[in-house]
């Protein structure tokens, strides 16, 4: 079944496929949960309003809601986590639904965030394989 709007989350909710539907509500607001289709960690999920919001700063109750039911599903996981929320293709958002990322992380997870200043475990193997090598010019 596909939605008018096209939305595939929309689509997803309206399947209830893999959903897991969240506490709080501001005003109509239902706030549901969800794996992404390509989690970039184990634990990684998409909070999401039931209702089709787009990147739109007058939803700031609907936001508000969405971190907070977020925040408060990291907080109950006993782990560091991030929670990222873009608007807009120039800032990486590819479905045009407000939602919200919450993305378990460890040290070692070798996922990289733009200001981040952990070393990658792919340029720490590389920078102890250069190391190694000897050579000149």
């Amino acid at each position: 079944m596909r939605t008018k709007n096209g939305c595939v989350f929309c689509d997803k909710i309206i399947l209830a496929d893999g959903i897991r539907y969240e506490y709080g509500h501001a005003g109509a607001t239902s706030i549901v949960s969800f794996e992404p289709l390509n989690p970039v960690v184990p634990g990684h999920r998409l909070f999401v309003p039931v209702q089709h919001f787009e990147k739109d700063t007058r939803r700031l109750d609907e936001l508000g809601l969405v971190f907070s039911l977020a925040h408060r599903h990291g907080q109950t996981q006993d782990i560091d986590f991030n929670l990222i929320q873009s608007n807009g293709p120039g800032a990486t958002q590819t479905v045009d639904h407000l939602h919200v990322h919450y993305v378990p992380r460890d040290s070692k997870d070798g996922l990289l965030l733009p200001w981040s200043t952990q070393e990658s475990p792919a340029r720490i193997d590389r920078s102890v394989s250069d190391a190694g090598q000897v050579g000149g010019d």
